[in-house]
C-alpha cells in the first residue's frame, strides 16, 4: 500500500513493501512516512535533549489549551483570578502557590460560567453538595462517631 492509499483511507500506519534500511521494519507513518521504529527513537531522543526552556514552553502551551478547552478561560485570566483571591481559595481561604495544581476553577457545567479557584476539597464537596447528597450529613456522623470513645469498642 502506498503512503497516498493510506492517507484516502484515513489510516494512521501502513505497510510500504519495503523495509527500512536501519532497522528493516515495514511499518510507517502516514503522517510523515517514516518508519515506526525509527521515528519513535527520534521522537524519544528529541525530547530527551530539549532545553529547560522548552520543556516550560511545553508545559505553559499544554497548560493554556487546557485552561481553554475545560473553561475557555486564558492562563492570564486565571492568573486574574489568583491575584484577586489573593492565592487562596474562594470557600475555606487556604493558601496555594502560583499555578497550583490544586487550585481548580469552579464553573457551572451548564452555563459554563467561571466562579472562582477553589482547592480539590472544596471543589469537591461543592459538587457533592450542590446534587442534593447526604453524604456530607454522613460524613459528619461518622466524624463524631470515630472521635466518640465507642469507636474503638465497636471494632
Amino acid at each position: 500500500m502506498t503512503r497516498k492509499e493510506a492517507k484516502v483511507k484515513n489510516l494512521t500506519q501502513y505497510d510500504e513493501g519495503t523495509a527500512c534500511p536501519t532497522c528493516a521494519l515495514k511499518q510507517r507513518y502516514v503522517s510523515n512516512g517514516c518508519c515506526v521504529a525509527c521515528d519513535n527513537i527520534r521522537t524519544r531522543i528529541r525530547r530527551k535533549n530539549r532545553t529547560q526552556e522548552q520543556r516550560q514552553h511545553d508545559l505553559d502551551t499544554k497548560r493554556a489549551w487546557r485552561l481553554w478547552t475545560n473553561y475557555e478561560l486564558t492562563p492570564e485570566a486565571w492568573d486574574r483570578k489568583y491575584e484577586k483571591q489573593l492565592g487562596k481559595c474562594a470557600s475555606c481561604g487556604d493558601w496555594y502557590p502560583s499555578r497550583s495544581p490544586h487550585l481548580k476553577v469552579d464553573h457551572d457545567h451548564t452555563t459554563k460560567v467561571n466562579r472562582a479557584l477553589l482547592c480539590n476539597i472544596c471543589n469537591i464537596l461543592e459538587g457533592v453538595m450542590k446534587n442534593g447528597s447526604d453524604k456530607p450529613f454522613f460524613v459528619l456522623q461518622y466524624i463524631d462517631f470515630i472521635n466518640s470513645n465507642t469507636f474503638l469498642s465497636v471494632w
